[in-house]
């Protein structure tokens, strides 16, 4: 959270094979920040890109949620669980855990584009989006679909599954 400026991410989100999330804003009306709106890129948000040339941040989350303790919830602190919490539900769902650049690739794919045309420094490949994500083979039910701060709720009924069927095998 080093601020608006290029080049300002820095350690441990320029690591190899670290996805590096940004704060954006999101549409829950009752705390608007920014005028440019909801996909509006935090201020105090890191920018890339890094020293060695690559892309940082890989994409953009919000920030400013509401949790069941915390209102407002905002900074990389409340981005990076969401992003999380999507790659979570995509592995359990898809059973590709251990595989790095698959989640990578996946997350990245299924951005939403945000700022100039593809990715770039300021909100890396754009906002994460669920996509398409496997039906759930362990009997809960979160659908999928295009989200902003909702995606935080399938996120962690996502997660939710994927415990579940890890308690289940033992």
């Amino acid at each position: 959270n080093a601020g608006s400026g290029p080049q300002t991410i820095g350690s441990p989100a320029v690591a190899k094979n670290v996805i590096a999330t940004g704060a954006s804003e999101n549409d829950r009306g009752d705390f608007f920040l920014y005028a440019e709106g909801h996909d509006a890129m935090a201020d105090f948000s890191s920018r890339g890109p890094a020293k060695d040339g690559r892309i940082k941040p890989d994409v953009v989350a919000p920030t400013n949620v509401t949790t069941s303790s915390i209102a407002p919830f905002e900074g990389s602190s409340a981005a990076a669980p969401h992003a999380t919490g999507l790659l979570a539900l995509w592995e359990g769902r898809t059973q590709t855990f251990n595989e790095p650049q698959s989640d990578v690739d996946w997350i990245v794919g299924n951005a939403r584009d945000l700022g100039p045309l593809g990715a770039e420094s300021v909100y890396g490949a754009g906002s994460i989006q669920s996509g398409t994500i496997p039906p759930a083979a362990c009997g809960c039910s979160a659908s999928a679909g295009e989200n902003r701060a909702g995606g935080a709720i399938l996120s962690l009924l996502g997660g939710l599954c994927v415990l579940r069927r890890r308690r289940m095998r033992r």
